[in-house]
């Protein structure tokens, strides 16, 4: 085997389609530095083959996030329409083409944040065994946070339905994900990158419900429900036709979306009820006082004036 030679900035300027971390989605990268490299493979008698790679840094010319790419190939693999060669490609960071970390992490806690940071590490790494125990370790996490009861993770499951802040359909969901991430820990059992993909959604709509949507809505306009009246956890109503009554009187339809609460927000609870969301409303008025659904056969009181 020869040594081989490198040359610094013989691919600078190259242009690749690549997955972009900040823009999820694939996007034009240029080159910024690059040092290429040639090896000629040889028993010393004959030649074998020639060994290529390329170490770069690339830009993405949509947001100008840098990121890392190696490129290895050798003469077995076919080039492309611009002629260059794309053989082993690694990026650093890792990433999944399409996801980023969740938004609004501040309103996550600490330790739940870390579980999923790591678990999408793991992932994006194809470490797939850890990615599934990491599933299951975000799971226990937020029963932990919640207080759930029980001796076993199941239980404590189970015990999120019984505490309203989850709906018995969400409960399969996670009794699941449990039973994958036990196989992944105690039987070494690993499944595809896409059914992992398919729980990380599961688990990150949890995440959304359960701690980012009440802490960002709890201050949009608030009607609040009768406590006569029996709402399902975590409920959402697109498109829903409501009429609103102003101090006045006057009466005003509207198509909005609603987002059922099953609790307060704990940094500023609303009267110990539960409380209703209503998102999408086109030119609101403080004079709002009352909402009702005919659809859902409901009514509510307005508890705060539209916030802009």
């Amino acid at each position: 085997m020869s040594k081989p030679s490198t040359t610094l900035n013989k691919s600078q300027n190259q242009e690749h389609w690549l997955p972009c971390p900040r823009c999820t989605t694939d996007t034009l990268h240029k080159v910024t530095v690059s040092v290429d490299s040639e090896e000629v493979d040889s028993d010393g008698i004959s030649y074998i083959r020639t060994n290529w790679s390329q170490c770069q840094i690339v830009a993405c010319l949509g947001c100008r996030n840098i990121s890392f790419r190696i490129n290895e190939w050798d003469e077995s693999c076919e080039s492309n329409e611009d002629g260059q060669f794309r053989g082993n490609e690694q990026l650093y960071p890792y990433r999944i083409r399409g996801r980023r970390e969740l938004g609004h992490r501040r309103l996550i806690p600490s330790t739940i944040r870390t579980l999923h940071k790591e678990t999408l590490s793991a992932l994006s790494c194809e470490l797939k065994l850890l990615a599934s125990a990491g599933i299951r370790s975000i799971i226990e996490a937020i029963c932990k946070e919640r207080n759930a009861k029980g001796g076993n993770l199941e239980k404590k499951i189970s015990d999120l339905v019984e505490q309203s802040v989850l709906a018995p359909s969400g409960a399969e969901l996670l009794h699941s994900l449990r039973i994958l991430g036990n196989e992944a820990v105690h039987e070494a059992k690993t499944v595809s990158t896409q059914d992992l993909l398919l729980a990380l959604d599961v688990v990150e709509h949890l995440i959304n419900a359960v701690y980012i949507l009440p802490s960002r809505t709890i201050k949009s306009s608030l009607p609040r429900r009768s406590a006569s009246q029996h709402i399902p956890p975590h409920e959402i109503h697109e498109d829903e036709h409501v009429e609103f009554e102003t101090s006045d009187g006057e009466k005003v339809s509207q198509q909005v979306s609603l987002f059922i609460l099953s609790e307060p927000c704990e940094a500023e609870p609303f009267n110990g009820s539960d409380a209703l969301i209503v998102a999408g409303l086109v030119n609101p008025r403080s004079s709002f006082r009352m909402v009702y659904s005919k659809r859902l056969k409901m009514t509510w009181e307005v508890a705060t004036g539209p916030i802009k």
